[in-house]
């Protein structure tokens, strides 16, 4: 690289924090009167600031991305992962290859860490040069349907919780790593929860443990990105309590079952979550065994004479080789493959877990 180019972690430049946040908010398209710090808490969680790499030239920041660790729960299971975010660059930088140098310098460093690495982003041709592919399975539904009845989900202040309550909500989301993947919530996570600014909590009138997450400043205003999946909100979504919102909701025949009788009066779009790059290989195979039931083995990744990673593995006693693309969409969706169909796991992401 270049001399007048370096690295450094945000926690060993703290007075910097102000520049790295205009960056972000200009990089994002952010309006005066919204606010990323609040849209991404545990980008500008200062205790995780090692983790925020910058990148330098002539002493000035040109680059940010950030990374956080997780788990996913797969049953009994714990993934490690790692979480991609507010990967940006100057305006008067881009063009120059300084994106793919720290995106390059961050997967390197954390490479053995995870199983893999997730992000979210709409610049695909530029992300699958990094091997990150379309992954996981999203329904959009808007309800065309309007209630005349009262509504029974209310807003509530998460600052006025009770112990008790919180309880409810942080037991009715571990409940569903019975029913699908979900990402591990430590407590720090649920301090960003209950803390959200740019987020608004709904609860039912009957019961605590029956909400819904609406908004996320401008990164997802008018969206429902995370819900209870009880049935009290089923039945007031689709009789059309919520229908100036769209719902974003993993995948799953029972959704889709559910959905179904009503589709003259919902639009449904389907498209994937995130972006998936696998992570080490010895992580990245297990996560597949488990995933699978242990139909997939003997996984192997290679790069191809055209830069395009491939996939060899066992299945159901046969060999098979597949470029990754096509192997993560017909594993994981959005094109799910029927030969995968008797393991097919939803991933529930809410959107504040997005970085």
């Amino acid at each position: 690289m270049d001399a007048n180019f370096s690295y450094q972690s945000l926690s060993n430049h703290l007075e910097r924090l102000e520049e790295v946040k205009e960056l972000i908010s200009s990089s994002l398209n952010y309006e005066k009167n919204q606010f990323v710090e609040r849209d991404f808490q545990s980008v500008f969680d200062e205790n995780l600031f090692q983790y925020n790499y910058l990148m330098f030239k002539d002493n000035n920041v040109i680059a940010h991305a950030a990374i956080r660790f997780r788990e996913v729960l797969l049953e009994d299971e714990s993934i490690p992962v790692a979480l991609i975010g507010a990967v940006v660059v100057h305006d008067n930088f881009r063009g120059q290859g300084i994106m793919s140098k720290l995106l390059n310098y961050v997967l390197e460093k954390h490479q053995e860490k995870v199983a893999f690495f997730l992000l979210w982003s709409n610049l695909l041709p530029f992300y699958q040069r990094f091997h990150f592919y379309p992954c996981f399975w999203q329904l959009e539904v808007t309800s065309q349907k309007k209630s005349p009845l009262q509504k029974k989900f209310h807003h509530k202040e998460l600052s006025s919780f009770t112990k008790e309550g919180k309880e409810k909500i942080i037991n009715q989301y571990n409940h569903l790593s019975k029913q699908m993947m979900i990402l591990k919530r430590e407590e720090r996570d649920w301090d960003y929860f209950f803390h959200a600014q740019s987020s608004h909590l709904y609860v039912h009138q009957e019961d605590e443990s029956c909400y819904f997450v609406a908004h996320k400043g401008q990164d997802l205003h008018n969206i429902i990105h995370e819900h209870s999946f009880h049935q009290l909100f089923w039945d007031s979504f689709l009789r059309g309590e919520r229908n100036e919102m769209t719902l974003f909701t993993p995948y799953r025949q029972r959704t889709n079952a559910r959905l179904s009788p009503h589709k003259n009066y919902l639009r449904l779009n389907e498209s994937f979550m995130a972006l998936m790059r696998p992570g080490a290989s010895a992580l990245f195979s297990q996560f597949l065994a488990s995933y699978s039931d242990d139909q997939l083995k003997n996984i192997s990744l290679k790069e191809s004479e055209h830069q395009e990673l491939e996939i060899t593995f066992s299945f159901r006693g046969n060999k098979h080789c597949d470029s990754l693309e096509f192997f993560l969409a017909d594993c994981f969706g959005p094109n799910t493959h029927e030969d995968f169909a008797s393991f097919y796991r939803s991933f529930y992401l809410p959107g504040l877990e997005s970085i």
